[in-house]
């Protein structure tokens, strides 16, 4: 995977982000849930996120977009948890805390 980024990304230091992220693959009708303030990246396919309203997007690398890793960097949780995902795998509605999302 880090081949794969650094020919989409050249001399992108997000690149060695493929470390220390969990790498998971999501099928069709599956869901990942991750709360507030947790780095995430998703590199091919069509998604939706959702996120509240007050959220912010801070980008830091992967990216053409303008990246500001010192405001990353200050606001990240920087928790070792062991399954800090949640998966939801093909419901028709999903409820997590302050979102719900209905499949039509």
């Amino acid at each position: 995977m880090v081949l794969q980024l650094e020919k989409q990304y050249p001399a992108d230091i997000g690149v060695i982000s493929a470390f220390f992220l969990n790498y998971v693959k999501l099928n069709s009708g599956e869901a990942l849930y991750l709360g507030a303030n947790e780095p995430h990246a998703y590199l091919y396919g069509e998604c939706i996120e959702c996120m509240a309203t007050s959220d912010n997007v801070v980008r830091a690398g992967l990216t053409p977009k303008l990246r500001d890793i010192q405001t990353l960097c200050s606001m990240l949780t920087y928790k070792q948890v062991i399954n800090s995902c949640m998966y939801v795998l093909h419901l028709k509605n999903i409820y997590v805390c302050e979102f719900a999302l209905f499949f039509v």
